[in-house]
């Protein structure tokens, strides 16, 4: 955080390079992720499971969050190829891949041949984020449009 306010005041002339906005929306939003994180920390301490651990023995959850459903074939190519490998370098039996999409059939169309679970999300989708996060162990950013 302080390195970023350390380049901003060096640029040349950041008043008017610079849109104070954006800092100030850079600035709340690395403030809210601290909140959310040390707040469900917190709430771990008393028990309440918010954070999901992984123990050994347990499949391992990997959540995909992907804009998947779009009909990008590139995109949804690259995808698919990161869920063989995932199942592949991992084990089938080891790990449950689950992706996220907006459109459910047709992203069976193009994940009729993997081992991945869908999980369709709605379209003000802050709600189903945060569930889909809560109920894994890993969440990979994943290209899909």
């Amino acid at each position: 955080m302080f390195e970023y306010l350390k380049m901003w005041r060096q640029t040349q002339d950041f008043t008017k390079s610079g849109n104070v906005f954006d800092t100030i929306y850079g600035m709340l939003t690395w403030l809210l992720v601290q909140i959310f994180s040390y707040s469900a920390r917190f709430l771990d301490l008393f028990g309440l499971g918010l954070n999901k651990k992984w123990k050994p023995g347990e499949k391992l959850q990997i959540l995909l969050m992907a804009y998947s459903g779009a009909r990008n074939t590139g995109a949804e190519v690259r995808v698919a190829e990161l869920i063989d490998q995932l199942n592949q370098i991992l084990g089938e039996d080891n790990v449950d891949v689950n992706m996220t999409t907006l459109n459910l059939a047709d992203a069976r169309e193009y994940f009729k041949n993997q081992r991945v679970n869908l999980l369709e999300m709605s379209y003000i989708f802050f709600w189903d984020v945060f569930r889909f996060i809560l109920n894994n162990h890993v969440v990979v950013l994943v290209e899909g449009s």
